[in-house]
């Protein structure tokens, strides 16, 4: 059965989970401590993945000269989407402006200082690299350590002299065990979609902010759907020069998008993606191997979108009044600077994220951003629903810089 039917399945028993069992605080603590089990099985199986996949990638474009090609599509898609994306999200909330309902955890004005040094500092100590077991051993939230050792040994690994060939068929067949780990991951990964959807829902249900804040609620995914559905199609469309369906393409992406509404963990959902994308987009091993592990950190324009639509809806709820149109650009422009820093705090990016944009623009809502604390389910959920299908896109447009994909058969994907 095709992964796209299993998880959605997974979603919606998620939810009647919700409707059964809601009220329990039992279940509530037996869904955190299952849904923190199962998502750390994606991380624990991604870093492997980047080691061993990584290198692999790196050497095997290198071998065809096409490294710097396809390093170009991700970066201008992730720069184009990281600028247009927020942008979007300022003017459509300009239209229609909301309030930030107040959750459970308004006013812990003590908090944004504290989160942010922690983030920091534990990004800090990994980037520094004096022992590199260390810091692949705490590289459960923050990969670049882990892509920059992988990417001096795939450099390394270039098959451009005899002596060297072996290691490289070596490391591409690992590559290749390791593809195969993560095709399993996704076919199963409708039991980690169920646990995560069950707690997403369970959270928000105890939470009850969402019930007396429905125009919010709707707000917000009338955006994500309005950027899902017309603006990053459209972006797709022009970077594809009209050679690839952007739904039918989104619609492949169906699977990764849902564990990454569910789990709010970008890592989690990075091993669905490679697999996703190599089996149901027509990606290369190489180019989903590469590609992936950077979308991860720099492919974030929908936490960026998010992030805007939060703080402009904070600035509303604080001060009586929708911000003016400037404003809510600079916002967004702030909004798309500080996603690419987001990486730091996987699975709290639109909560970081929000912190520093207030930070860069010299706004101070004495502790009412840690509203957002309550609804970060909602908010996280959101972003990194988008940010899986930019990952997913991102993919085929890579591949489309260096002219290497295909288009499978719908019997054929996963």
């Amino acid at each position: 059965m095709k992964t796209w039917i299993t998880y959605l399945a997974a979603l919606f028993m998620g939810i009647a989970t919700t409707l059964l069992f809601g009220d329990s605080v039992y279940i509530s603590s037996i869904l955190t401590t299952l849904s923190g089990l199962v998502g750390s099985i994606g991380i624990l199986l991604f870093i492997p993945l980047v080691l061993i996949g990584f290198s692999a990638g790196v050497a095997s474009l290198r071998k065809d000269g096409l490294g710097g090609k396809s390093l170009a599509g991700v970066i201008s898609w992730s720069a184009v989407t990281a600028v247009l994306l927020p942008l979007a999200a300022a003017l459509l909330f300009t239209l229609r402006p909301v309030t930030f309902p107040v959750s459970s955890t308004a006013g812990y004005d003590s908090l944004p200082d504290t989160f942010l040094s922690s983030v920091f500092t534990s990004a800090g100590q990994q980037l520094i690299m004096s022992n590199v077991y260390y810091s692949m051993a705490t590289a459960t939230g923050f990969i670049l350590p882990i892509v920059i050792l992988a990417w001096i040994f795939g450099y390394a690994l270039k098959p451009n002299a005899d002596v060297i060939k072996p290691a490289y068929m070596t490391i591409n067949s690992f590559s290749e065990v390791m593809f195969r780990l993560s095709r399993t991951y996704t076919v199963f990964s409708y039991i980690i979609v169920y646990i995560a959807s069950a707690q997403f829902f369970t959270e928000l249900y105890q939470e009850k902010t969402v019930f007396v804040a429905p125009a919010f609620v709707l707000s917000f995914i009338a955006v994500t759907a309005i950027l899902s559905l017309i603006l990053l199609p459209l972006l797709y469309a022009i970077f594809t020069k009209g050679k690839r369906n952007p739904y039918r393409d989104t619609f492949r992406s169906l699977s990764a998008m849902v564990a990454g509404l569910t789990t709010s963990n970008i890592l989690t959902v990075a091993p669905i993606a490679e697999a996703t994308g190599r089996h149901s987009n027509g990606v290369q091993k190489r180019v989903a191997a590469t590609t992936v592990p950077l979308y991860t950190m720099t492919g974030r324009a929908g936490t960026a979108a998010i992030t805007t639509l939060s703080a402009l809806a904070l600035i509303t709820s604080v001060t009586g009044a929708a911000p003016d149109i400037r404003t809510a650009i600079i916002i967004a422009l702030f909004s798309c600077l500080a996603s690419f820093t987001t990486s730091m705090a996987t699975g709290f990016e639109v909560m970081f994220s929000l912190l520093i944009v207030f930070r860069m623009s010299g706004i101070s809502l004495y502790g009412a951003e840690m509203t957002v604390l309550g609804l970060l389910p909602l908010v996280n959920g959101l972003a990194i629903l988008l940010d899986a299908q930019i990952m997913m896109l991102g993919q085929v447009v890579s591949s489309r810089f260096i002219s290497t994909d295909i288009k499978p058969p719908y019997k054929d994907i996963l």
